[in-house]
């Protein structure tokens, strides 16, 4: 501790002023007032990318103008919680800092409250901190300061740790201290595994150390992309819970499904462009957070926002979603969220990749076993949907750091430990008490805090019917409504016990919805009433169960506090009274799909061949799993020859090679069709497949730690395949492109290859 004092004493005084005083911080965050921050179209001619760079200047002020135009867009019952995120990819400081001053004058003539993002994933546009300081001195429009996508996996075998701390950290704990002498938050976006490489290594301690320091000023938040979203969420959540920080939050954004293999319901395949993500998807990002705590809401990419081009995600869903949390007061507080969490996990040190992947063991499907994961969360099939929404009703696990305090980690009941079980049976005998038991039918995940239950559809990317049960207010129920003879109209209901106030609203022809009313009683008079409906909602301490089922893209709340309405009176313009009641909407999606194997379009004479060769493209996905190069091998036929006129020998040399370097391997694979044209002539079997050989590094250097790859790499990752049956066996003839391909192999492990273009099939 003495060292990191020191340590943290001399990194203090690296900033352009010696931080001696913090301010208190300037935006207030709460639960009933939590930060969103909104990210600003970046396309302006003012970056390093610029082809005009004679414009820079004149660019910068248009960028400044356009955060003041998306301002002034938001509405204004949103618009104080929020900020504007604004970047600007400048290397030289001294420049970077002229433009941002350009860019910002109109922003503070207009008063917009921005977080200005100084570090990304990109070193070499990391913004010196003394420019960062004088913007801060001149702008005080500026509220956070953001440092985005650094790296924090980084391990040394230097024997003096202080000395080996890496320069990310180092920076970040200077940002941290700059920040809060002006009463700023530091707002830390990281996605992959970074948060939990900062919760366990070593080398991020001093980070960690600072973090709990300066809690009222750091916001770690979870950035919605790539796989292993609950590991990396409940890491973030474990900062909070295990008193690092005071606040957390999250980032929902369509990057998240760009980055999959997710196409449309039932369809996997290559990946998409963002804005090819359904709007619905944003809705359980946004309230998976809101149940679990998170009191900061961070989006991007900026044209899934505003007016841009891809709005409709703003419009239909985060604008309506974000209301709904605040209004309805959906995040719980701390102390609500502790009492439902009884279980969490410590995170064991480490000093080098092989220590982290200790943890690892446990908590992620994809480079290790994740026995405890799965068994909390399930996973339907690893990496082929990239787990947003447990697939088990069960609570989640936060993921203490390993240097948590013995107070924080005493108000768990259950404490868990890295290598504490090696197997799901033995971590079941250790939850016992604590996990939902597995239904017979499909569920929907649910959840119920804060009066509030939540109902999420499970498959990010199929349709399933899914069902589920939770405990709702009681509603009002029997309501009857008479005319008067002044033509008024009287409403009466049954008493809901343990009622403090019913509520009589009212929907007009045109679809607003209004509340007439708040009364006592169980009655009310409507005095000259429109043609419409009315129905009554109560505010009640009573409840009760209620089932249902949802599907694909679904994410329901209900109140347990505000009853729904379950009936309506329909006074039409004739004069004429109907008592209506809630009556279940038919469903048309289906209850069901099979995304494998699909025989579809093949003749009945050709069924028993299909079913062959998917028992030979079955065995060649428990081959690649098993990472067994011979027995994979053995699944091509002695005659195979790829593009490049190489044969069998090759394939065996290639696939070697691929399982030697990778640590785990998925073989994500569905069949588009059938082709059956050669066989009366030649017994080959065509089908066309999508195909990716994907396999997780822990050693990704020099890109970093944990690195997933893949091959084919060309666009759409379908191969066609020709199969022939020889000695009674299937086995591959030909592959186009070519699979395996050794030139793409090479491609995913050297970084100056990234710059070169692969041809499919082709390997010189």
């Amino acid at each position: 501790m003495i060292a990191f004092l020191i340590l943290f004493i001399a990194m203090a005084g690296s900033t352009a002023k010696a931080c001696v005083a913090f301010q208190v911080p300037e935006v207030r965050i709460s639960p009933e007032h939590p930060l969103i921050l909104l990210q600003s179209s970046a396309a302006f001619g003012d970056a390093d990318s610029s082809q005009e760079q004679a414009k820079r200047v004149e660019e910068a002020r248009r960028h400044g103008e356009e955060i003041v135009r998306v301002w002034n867009l938001l509405p204004s019952d949103i618009r104080p919680l929020c900020q504007i995120q604004i970047e600007l990819r400048v290397q030289e400081h001294s420049l970077r800092k002229m433009l941002f001053e350009e860019m910002l004058r109109p922003v503070q003539a207009n008063e917009v409250a921005v977080s200005l993002q100084i570090a990304d994933p990109h070193d070499e546009y990391v913004f010196d901190l003394n420019a960062v300081e004088s913007l801060l001195q001149t702008f005080p429009c500026i509220k956070s300061l953001m440092v985005s996508e650094q790296q924090f996996a980084h391990y040394a075998k230097f024997n003096v740790e202080d000395y080996a701390v890496p320069p990310h950290v180092r920076y970040c704990m200077d940002v941290i201290q700059l920040g809060a002498h002006y009463g700023k938050h530091t707002v830390l976006v990281l996605q992959g595994l970074k948060w939990l490489h900062i919760g366990a290594d070593t080398l991020n301690r001093p980070l960690l150390e600072a973090m709990r320091s300066f809690s009222d000023y750091v916001i770690p938040v979870n950035e919605h992309i790539e796989p292993r979203h609950l590991t990396r969420q409940t890491a973030v959540w474990g900062l909070w819970l295990g008193d690092f920080v005071t606040h957390w939050g999250v980032e929902p954004q369509s990057w998240w499904f760009e980055s999959s293999f997710m196409n449309t319901p039932g369809i996997f395949g290559d990946h998409l462009h963002p804005a090819e993500m359904p709007p619905e998807m944003y809705r359980p990002m946004i309230l998976q957070g809101a149940a679990m705590g998170a009191t900061v809401y961070s989006f991007e990419p900026w044209w899934d926002l505003f007016d841009y081009g891809n709005s409709r995600c703003w419009d239909e869903v985060i604008l309506p979603t974000l209301r709904e949390v605040i209004q309805s007061e959906l995040i719980p507080w701390k102390e609500q969220v502790l009492e439902k969490t009884p279980v969490a996990y410590q995170l064991a040190p480490a000093r080098s990749i092989h220590d982290f992947h200790i943890n690892m063991r446990d908590l992620d499907w994809l480079s290790d076993d994740g026995t405890l994961a799965q068994l909390v969360y399930g996973v339907w099939e690893p990496m082929l949907e990239f787990e947003l929404i447990p697939n088990k009703s069960n609570w989640f696990i936060p993921l203490l750091p390993a240097v948590v305090s013995e107070e924080a980690a005493g108000r768990f009941p259950r404490l868990l430990h890295a290598g504490d079980c090696d197997d799901e049976a033995c971590w079941r005998e250790q939850l016992s008490g604590y996990l939902k038991e597995p239904a017979s039918i499909p569920q929907a995940w649910t959840c119920e805090i804060n009066d509030h239950a939540y109902v999420m559809h499970t498959h990010e990317n199929l349709y399933e019917k899914q069902f589920f049960e939770v405990e709702t207010a009681q509603p009002v129920r029997n309501i009857t409504a008479s005319l008067t003879e002044n033509g008024s109209l009287q409403l009466n209901w049954d008493e809901v016990p343990q009622t403090a106030s019913y509520e009589v609203c009212f929907t007009s022809a045109k679809g607003s919805t209004a509340v007439l009313a708040t009364v006592s009683e169980t009655s009310y008079v409507v005095n000259l009433p429109e043609p419409g409906k009315f129905s009554v909602t109560c505010s009640t301490r009573s409840r009760e169960r209620y089932s249902g089922s949802v599907n694909y893209l679904d994410c329901l709340v209900f109140s347990q506090r505000t009853s729904r309405p379950v009936e309506h009176i329909l006074f039409t313009k004739e004069g004429t009274v109907l008592n209506e009641k809630e009556e279940a909407v038919t469903d048309t999606r289906p209850e069901s799909q099979q995304i494998y194997p699909d025989y579809s379009g093949v003749p009945d004479q050709f069924q028993r061949l299909a079913e062959e060769v998917t028992g030979a493209l079955d065995e060649f996905k428990n081959a690649y799993e098993s990472m067994d190069w011979k027995r994979l091998t053995a699944l091509y036929d002695p005659a195979y020859e790829d593009a490049n006129g190489f044969h069998r020998e090759y394939v065996s040399r290639a696939w070697k090679w691929w399982f030697r370097r990778n640590n785990k391997c998925f073989l994500l694979r569905q069949i588009r069709n059938w082709d059956f044209s050669e066989y009366s002539h030649s017994e080959i079997v065509k089908n066309m497949l999508f195909l990716y050989c994907t396999a997780v590094r822990w050693d990704d250097q020099p890109f970093g730690y944990d690195g997933i790859v893949r091959i084919p790499r060309h666009k759409g990752a379908e191969v066609q395949c020709s199969w022939i049956k020889k000695e009674g066996r299937w086995r591959l003839l030909k592959t186009e492109p070519s699979l395996p391909n050794l030139e793409e192999i090479l491609w995913n492990s050297r970084p100056m290859d990234k710059e070169e273009k692969l041809v499919p099939s082709l390997d010189e």
